[in-house]
């Protein structure tokens, strides 16, 4: 929450937050914490897509759960390895996407079909809240994909109506 509020603050816009730099600023941060800065790369595919505050609070708690689990589960014993993240902002015709993959060990299968650990329930709560679901799978590693309605961006420049 603090880190939402102290990058609105950098911004010009505050209704809406560059989603991209958040979220390297969260994995960086989450990297250093767990001593992991040294043999994990992040690497966060950079866009200028910004979101509504008020989705920018579930999206980034929901981001925060599946980068710790990462750090915590896919790369043990000094396993060396990347972080990738993506995200793209819902348009008017397409969902958006949060992506969080790492080149780990993988989720354990029964984990992934069972979908019921705190964490997983946690994530699935943090979608609804802005009309998404999460989808848990291992692809070289695990894979943590919420896509979601959000609030599109318009393109209209129409003044409000008084």
């Amino acid at each position: 929450m603090s880190l939402v509020h102290e990058t609105l603050y950098k911004g010009a816009d505050t209704s809406r937050i560059e989603f991209s730099t958040y979220l390297r600023t969260i994995a960086e941060a989450s990297a250093a914490s767990y001593g992991m800065a040294e043999r994990i790369e992040v690497v966060v595919e950079d866009n200028a897509d910004a979101v509504d505050l008020k989705d920018a609070v579930p999206l980034g708690l929901a981001a925060v759960e599946a980068i710790t689990n990462a750090f915590k589960h896919a790369f043990p014993d000094e396993r060396r390895g990347r972080l990738s993240i993506f995200f793209r902002a819902p348009k008017l015709d397409q969902e958006g996407e949060l992506v969080i993959r790492d080149d780990g060990v993988g989720i354990p299968e029964g984990l992934v079909s069972a979908s019921r650990g705190a964490g997983l329930s946690l994530a699935a709560a943090l979608a609804r809240q802005v009309g998404g679901r999460v989808v848990i799978e291992n692809d070289n590693g695990a894979v943590s994909r919420l896509c979601f309605a959000g609030v599109p961006e318009t393109t209209s420049t129409a003044e409000p109506s008084h």
